[in-house]
């Protein structure tokens, strides 16, 4: 005969949903920062564009940012999303700002 306290029970359950909540928020602000990251660079690559600088400059800076040393509390380089967004054609590349 197994004893169980009902209120042991109802506090494992409170648990249960705690921790399905967060696994959820945490989810959610992965994306989050996934988006914030995307939004970020494309500003960034908007900002080169409107200084004319070529593709190729582009990919040296690039370069020069990816071989200099990290700071601890600096996000890792995210070079998948970085390389799409210097290959995208310029948007009005004829006019001028």
């Amino acid at each position: 005969m197994k004893l169980t306290n009902p209120k042991i029970e109802k506090q494992k359950a409170e648990i249960g949903k705690t921790k399905a909540k967060i696994a959820e928020f945490q989810a959610k602000l992965r994306e989050q920062e996934k988006v914030l990251r995307n939004l970020e660079d494309l500003e960034i690559v908007a900002m080169f564009r409107n200084e004319r600088l070529s593709d190729e400059h582009l990919a040296t800076l690039k370069e020069d940012v990816k071989d200099r040393p990290k700071k601890p509390h600096e996000p890792p380089a995210d070079t998948e999303v970085s390389s799409n967004l210097i290959k995208e054609e310029p948007q009005n590349a004829n006019t001028e700002n």
